[in-house]
């Protein structure tokens, strides 16, 4: 009797591991279509990962999900958190996280930020050292990121690039976001959450069974942000 008992609990237990393994969380969101229409719906959770591979979307949560690889859409994001644009980096599309957008946009992937406006053919690495850029068709050599920040942004009425900026995300972020709030147009920063919120999500199957202490299809997720940037009060999409 108590090897079955043993035996059943074994049983329960891994299938509880297999379903909180296997089930995926998916938060509200859009996506952007090429055309620039925005759709409202589900996106499953890229956690930390700066360039996804891809976008997975449903219009509820019962629905049947969507895939999307980067150029198949402009964007995606989460309701009040992160946002992925397609970008060409290095000679490849990818879905890159936006840390601000505006006259300028800012772009990370997890070791360099991009700096982006009408005149780059391209986004624009951020490096200490020296580097050339298309910008309005002409080849330009940059002797620094600064010296990137100066030729890339224009000069603008309250606006100018600190002597000595750190290269930094929160930095360079609030460069941008200063440049574009010069200009009077809509400009937003996108944090990885929800600000000054902790955000808890349960994604529950349906089909909670309790025996002999186990619980088995049940999924929970738990994030925590605090975002101290002045500039990020909204983070809707464009």
């Amino acid at each position: 009797m108590k090897k079955n008992l043993l035996l059943l609990l074994l049983i329960v237990s891994s299938s509880f591991i297999n379903n909180v393994t296997a089930q995926k969380v998916y938060m509200d969101g859009y996506i952007i279509r090429n055309d620039g229409s925005v759709i409202y719906g589900k996106i499953e959770s890229v956690k930390k990962d700066n360039t996804p591979s891809e976008c997975v979307f449903k219009w509820f949560d019962l629905a049947h999900s969507l895939i999307y690889k980067p150029g198949d859409i402009k964007a995606f994001g989460f309701r009040g958190g992160s946002r992925y644009d397609t970008k060409k980096i290095k000679n490849r599309q990818v879905f890159i996280s936006c840390l601000a957008s505006g006259d300028a946009n800012l772009y990370y992937d997890g070791k360099t930020m991009y700096v982006e406006t009408a005149e780059t053919a391209d986004p624009v690495p951020l490096t200490k050292g020296s580097a050339d850029m298309i910008l309005a068709g002409n080849t330009v050599n940059t002797s620094g990121f600064r010296d990137a920040l100066q030729k890339t942004l224009k000069d603008k009425a309250g606006f100018s690039v600190p002597e000595k900026p750190s290269l930094d995300k929160k930095s360079v972020t609030n460069i941008i976001a200063s440049y574009n709030n010069s200009s009077g147009k809509p400009s937003h920063i996108y944090a990885v959450t929800n600000q000054n919120l902790y955000y808890s999500e349960m994604s529950n199957a349906g089909k909670f069974k309790f025996s002999y202490g186990a619980t088995a299809g049940m999924t929970g997720i738990k994030f925590e942000a605090i975002d101290r940037d002045i500039y990020s009060g909204v983070f809707l999409p464009k």
